[in-house]
């Protein structure tokens, strides 16, 4: 019998002493009671969706009733909580099954409630394929997400959430991310979008994209700091332990884990370039190995990477750094030329600009450590 998730009500100050300890609890400053932007408590909907991980949708509630409960220690006296939470249905049902197996429970039709913040979750997929033909079945989902973009409400997503948004038009025209390893598939289906995949969090007009599934926590500073100021955000960071200064996916991207489109000529060519990243490498060059002109060269490479080869060619480079940088004990100079480049300051601007940070900060961050 499957597991079950049930929405219920529960002291919100008992959260708090649960999770911090009485003794924390009992600490916590007496400030005053802010002006909230709406005067009232914040109507926050998780959009269930049948497949998708649980934690996509348990941990944006998890972390808005820690929000809750932190407010309501601070703020002893108050009448009402920050947030008000729902996990909304876009038909009928009352449950649904998540990608684990679980029963999530206790589901609010969503024509019953007015939110001011809906939150898309993630699918769990084996292809890339896979998910976009989920997403397209889910008809009921992207009509629900339409209907909330013409209320006016606050939207989004994280990881492959983002492609629902995508798929339903209202991101058509704007800036958005997703997950760094889908940017590929994302960009390719949704050329109308301007993605920007190395950025953890973006926001246009009334629609917030992030990253990775753990973005979510992000996703939901964001909107306690919108809402119910930048203390409360902050608390509650501390106590998540995030850091909310973090924008950025680049140092943890990888190009070995993006799905690009396979063709004959990318089954030789990725070999060929790992090969070659140690020497000066150009579209004449390669042309002229594959016996392409390089005006077919060019527009093969734009097909399958959407860049051309310089810079998909500059992001190996940087990729082969990284793994040098944790992995081996080798100085910056000679990763440079293991890279292909005899100007190590040139080489390093280059990785700070695609990497998000400097090679000693990213080897301080990132080094295996051996036993």
């Amino acid at each position: 019998m499957a597991a079950q998730l049930a929405l219920d009500s529960h002291d919100p100050d008992a959260d708090f002493q649960g999770m911090l300890g009485a003794g924390l609890a009992q600490q916590a400053p007496k400030t005053t009671l802010p002006l909230l932007k709406l005067n009232r408590a914040c109507t926050v909907g998780v959009l269930a969706v049948e497949g998708a991980l649980s934690s996509s949708m348990t941990v944006p509630l998890d972390a808005f009733r820690l929000a809750n409960a932190l407010y309501a220690r601070t703020h002893p006296g108050s009448q009402f909580l920050p947030f008000e939470l729902h996990v909304l249905s876009p038909d009928t049902r009352r449950e649904i099954n998540t990608a684990g197996g679980l029963t999530l429970g206790g589901l609010t039709p969503a024509n019953e409630v007015h939110p001011d913040v809906v939150i898309i979750p993630a699918l769990e997929y084996r292809s890339h394929a896979e998910l976009l033909e989920r997403i397209h079945r889910c008809s009921a989902t992207l009509k629900q997400i339409r209907q909330y973009s013409a209320t006016g409400c606050e939207i989004a997503a994280a990881c492959s959430g983002t492609f629902f948004l995508a798929a339903s038009g209202i991101l058509d025209g704007k800036s958005a991310t997703t997950s760094w390893w889908l940017a590929a598939t994302f960009r390719a289906n949704f050329p109308e979008v301007n993605l920007q995949p190395s950025e953890l969090l973006v926001s246009a007009d009334q629609i917030t994209t992030a990253g990775a599934v753990t973005a979510m926590f992000s996703l939901v500073l964001k909107f306690v700091e919108h809402f119910a100021g930048p203390e409360l955000a902050q608390n509650t960071a501390r106590v998540l332990l995030i850091d909310p200064s973090r924008q950025s996916q680049a140092p943890f991207v990888s190009q070995a884990l993006i799905q690009h489109p396979r063709s004959a000529f990318s089954e030789v060519l990725e070999p060929y370039l790992q090969s070659r990243l140690h020497t000066e490498l150009s579209v004449e060059s390669l042309a002229k190995h594959f016996n392409l002109t390089p005006r077919t060269c060019l527009r093969k490479f734009q097909q399958i990477y959407h860049q051309s080869p310089q810079s998909y060619i500059q992001q190996l480079r940087v990729d082969r750094a990284k793994a040098l940088l944790e992995t081996t004990k080798l100085s910056f100079a000679e990763i440079c030329e293991a890279c292909g480049y005899q100007d190590s300051a040139s080489f390093r601007k280059l990785f700070k600009r695609l990497a998000g940070v400097a090679p000693a900060d990213y080897q301080k961050r990132f080094r295996l450590r051996g036993p």
